[in-house]
């Protein structure tokens, strides 16, 4: 709000409960807004304020317009809020958009680095991106201790309470319950995809092409079916996610996590190929410490109503991980997060 003084010829009043502002432009009819903290935005929240928001016909011309005051948003969230005409503001960027009756302010996010010391060692990454990931894994309505998380997160009893403590502080989790052991339940996952999907670092340490001999697309799928490996894999990615949640009639080029201290030669050789720089119809992935393969499935073993009968015995990342190592890929990429998405939170 801060950059809003700095324009010239526009008068800004705030009220003191902060959820209250008012707009003038060089004297002209002030313009008024309601602020609504949402300090993560989902795309589901989003989409219900579009419905929401807007004035009905016939309402007073001072009518007050939505302002949504968030801590940072991807750029398809800033295209789906510019589409449905609504404002918003965001902490961390500076970024801030305000629509009224003969007012537009847009004004471009800070280039300027964002300094959140106190949130670093709870940022959703890496280690801390698997609390994320057994939250989003888990049942609806499901209750967890901070000290179970912990140890299913296979994380300290201290991250996962620093963890705990920022998401609660960003609505995302609620702390239910009475007394001195306290109990947390996910409040908003499509809140806390989005998140994790700004935070972690889901592309590879190390990256390798390799070329395996196949019929089609889907024969190689099933050739990673049966691949039998003395070390820990799993098919990650759009190819993971669209088996997850069948979208795209051709089988994207694989990419295959494998354990970082596995030679990416031995999964060729296992597979029939061999390690290529030109023409790879697949992808060796390698991470320091392992993180995509710490809560990978079975296909057909582990969770077979959620995968159905196709390709029996493929390992795959968690279907959470699946869809963040999806967004931004290429292609038609975002349509399959899309269905991911749809089909993960229908489950949590």
């Amino acid at each position: 709000m801060n950059r809003l003084h700095e324009i010239p010829g526009l008068d800004v009043e705030l009220d003191a409960t902060y959820d209250r502002l008012s707009l003038r432009v060089s004297g002209g009819p002030s313009v008024a807004f309601r602020i609504e903290s949402v300090p993560v935005l989902s795309r589901e929240r989003a989409a219900q304020l579009a419905k929401t928001a807007n004035i009905p016909a016939g309402s007073s011309p001072g009518a007050a317009r939505l302002i949504i005051a968030t801590r940072q948003l991807t750029e398809p969230l800033r295209k789906l809020l510019r589409g449905s005409d609504l404002s918003w503001v965001e902490r961390d960027t500076g970024y801030c958009r305000l629509l009224g009756p003969g007012l537009l302010i847009d004004i471009t996010a800070d280039s300027s680095p964002v300094h959140e010391s106190k949130e670093v060692r709870a940022r959703l990454r890496d280690k801390s991106g698997l609390l994320a990931e057994v939250l989003l894994n888990c049942g609806p309505n499901e209750r967890f201790a901070a000290g179970d998380l912990a140890v299913r997160a296979a994380i300290s009893l201290g991250l996962a309470s620093r963890i705990l403590k920022r998401l609660t502080g960003l609505e995302i989790v609620m702390r239910v319950g009475k007394g001195p052991v306290g109990y947390w339940q996910l409040a908003d996952p499509g809140a806390l995809l989005d998140l994790w999907g700004t935070e972690e670092r889901a592309r590879p340490a190390v990256s390798k092409g390799v070329y395996v001999w196949s019929r089609s697309p889907a024969a190689l799928y099933d050739k990673l079916s049966r691949l039998q490996l003395d070390t820990d894999w799993a098919l990650g990615g759009v190819g993971a996610a669209n088996v997850y949640a069948p979208t795209l009639t051709v089988y994207p080029d694989p990419v295959v996590w494998v354990a970082e201290r596995t030679p990416a030669e031995e999964v060729a050789v296992a597979l029939g190929g061999e390690v290529a720089e030109t023409g790879a119809n697949m992808h060796i992935w390698q991470s320091d410490g392992d993180m995509p393969l710490r809560h990978a499935v079975t296909s057909g073993a582990a969770e077979p109503a959620r995968i159905g009968g196709q390709f029996q015995g493929l390992r795959l990342v968690s279907k959470a991980r699946a869809y963040i190592e999806t967004l931004g890929a290429p292609g038609r990429a975002a349509e399959v997060a899309q269905s991911l998405r749809t089909q993960l939170l229908s489950t949590t």
